[in-house]
């Protein structure tokens, strides 16, 4: 019984994610979501409250597991580069192995402020500008022309990033994405160069 019960959860919460990424999550209603997941909507009700429950599920395991990558990837160690090379780095795997919940990210980041899916993404987007921007605060001594441009960098970072996943995914015509260490080094290589300048 309680093996069926995780199954059925799983199985809501993993249709939930395809079409909140598909269509977005205001496109999306709850009979819907219970016709996909071959469930009644009491089910859905039940295992998750409301849409809104729903969306705090999927952004809990994804944007959880997600933090707590970048937490351990973007630790400081007196090596600027390499941290932003740990980072990317971490961030590019996460955004390809979970790339419709990262997509879905994004979209949500961009949703009116008020929206209720915004607000619910937003404490991910901080947590994740904040690591960013610890970095470049924390390497403030190693770059001298910093200038107090560190919020500017860490945007331009998580810019960066977000643009070349963003290409890898439209260039890959539905084939497997696979991303080099080279490749990950030239990308920090480039925005190094950018700050350096």
């Amino acid at each position: 019984m309680g093996g069926e019960c995780l199954d059925t959860r799983e199985t809501i919460l993993q249709n939930a994610l395809e079409l909140f990424y598909t269509k977005g999550y205001d496109s999306v209603g709850v009979q819907e979501i219970a016709d996909v997941a071959g469930i009644t909507k009491p089910t859905l009700y039940y295992y998750f409250g409301s849409k809104i429950g729903l969306l705090k599920e999927v952004l809990k395991r994804y944007g959880t597991e997600m933090i707590d990558l970048l937490k351990d990837a973007s630790y400081y160690d007196n090596d600027l580069p390499m941290t932003l090379y740990k980072t990317a780095a971490a961030f590019t795997e996460f955004a390809i192995k979970h790339r419709k919940f990262y997509f879905l990210m994004l979209a949500l980041s961009y949703y009116a402020k008020e929206n209720e899916a915004h607000k619910e993404m937003e404490p991910y987007m901080s947590d994740l500008y904040q690591m960013i921007l610890s970095i470049f605060e924390n390497a403030a001594n190693e770059l001298g022309n910093m200038n107090g441009r560190q919020q500017k960098f860490a945007m331009g970072f998580i810019g960066t990033i977000n643009y070349y996943i963003l290409f890898l995914s439209e260039t890959s015509q539905g084939e497997e994405i696979i991303v080099t260490n080279d490749q990950i080094f030239t990308l920090v290589h480039q925005f190094m160069h950018g700050i350096y300048s």
